[in-house]
């Protein structure tokens, strides 16, 4: 623990096939992320639900707040579980996987990584399709289950707008890069940093020191209204109900 220092967790399934079973199981777990930064201290700016894993960029308050939240969560659905499927079984790992993230430029990656892991894994086409993630929080703004952005990815958004955001979380990763971020993350060891000559963290490096202009809050407005907007007639359907009423007009 590091007082301010973000960290990459990954609470993995007990059970031998899925811990999520529907979207109703999803839905429990994602209302209850709020409650780990309102009560136990534990700030999240991105997430991801997947069927065996959750994943989370998160800043910890204080040396508890990590063990706190996921005990909370996994004591929270155990009980759900046990009232909905009658099985008496703690359905997440006690200990998860904290990997620490020692600079921006690595943190602005792992959030990547996160909301690309349903692309990454074939579960949707678009990041924006998937329910159960930050994804269409961090790239169109607003507030949702995520209460506050990392200071490099709001960094990022100052300089480059939410146009840039969704521009660099759709560059794919180096199939080396992605591996090796992800294996190390998943083991709770933190990730090695790399030369500047691998893109995707230069892209990270350069998106945050790259000075831009800072626009008028009306001007934001309206550039999140016609990204908003554009984002839903490039993928040629109508806004999906589970997003945010802030994200539909």
């Amino acid at each position: 623990y590091e007082k301010g220092g973000a960290c990459c967790v990954v609470l993995e399934t007990a059970l031998p096939t899925v811990g999520f079973f529907d979207d109703k199981c999803y839905r429990h777990v994602q209302l209850r992320l709020k409650y780990c930064h309102q009560v136990y201290g534990m700030q999240i700016h991105a997430y991801t639900l997947l069927q065996q894993e959750m994943w989370m960029l998160v800043t910890p308050v204080h040396p508890r707040s990590i063990s706190s939240s996921c005990a909370y969560l996994n004591r929270s659905y155990s009980e759900y579980f046990k009232r909905r499927f009658k099985r008496k079984v703690p359905v997440w790992r006690g200990s998860p996987q904290v990997a620490f993230l020692p600079d921006e430029p690595l943190i602005l990656e792992c959030q990547k990584l996160i909301e690309r892991l349903p692309l990454e894994r074939g579960l949707v086409s678009h990041p924006g399709c998937y329910s159960w993630s930050s994804y269409c929080t961090s790239a169109f703004g607003g507030a949702d289950i995520v209460p506050s952005r990392h200071r490099a990815v709001q960094r990022f958004i100052n300089r480059r707008r939410f146009e840039g955001y969704r521009e660099y979380l759709m560059a794919p990763f180096s199939p080396a890069r992605f591996d090796r971020l992800q294996a190390a993350l998943q083991s709770g060891t933190q990730p090695a940093r790399h030369p500047a000559a691998d893109s995707d963290e230069e892209l990270a490096r350069q998106a945050i020191a790259q000075p831009g202009p800072q626009p008028m809050a009306a001007q934001d407005n309206r550039g999140v209204k016609e990204a908003r907007r554009d984002y839903f007639i490039n993928l040629n359907r109508k806004p999906c109900p589970a997003l945010p009423a802030q994200f539909c007009w």
